[in-house]
């Protein structure tokens, strides 16, 4: 196979992962939440679901958004920054 058609092919596959089987799958966790549980921690050294959901947006953003549009990062770290009233 080309590399481009094996790229074509990584790309698709990936976009379908992400967007048809764990967007819809981490949506329905998440939604059955209050916001209380979403921002829930057992302890100080203890992340929240809703920051994962976070760094999870970020990574996304950083490795298959951004190197094709450099805007995105830059929003990613802005949203970041105003949940943690930075």
């Amino acid at each position: 196979m080309p590399l481009k058609s094996l790229a074509a092919a990584f790309i698709e596959f990936s976009r379908w992962k992400l967007l048809d089987e764990y967007w819809p799958r981490l949506r329905a966790c998440v939604e059955s939440l209050s916001d209380e549980q979403v921002w829930w921690r057992a302890n100080e050294a203890s992340n929240s679901v809703g920051n994962l959901i976070l760094h999870l947006n970020g990574n996304v953003n950083q490795w298959l958004v951004a190197p094709f549009d450099h805007r995105a990062r830059t929003s990613a770290i802005a949203q970041l920054n105003s949940r943690s009233g930075k």
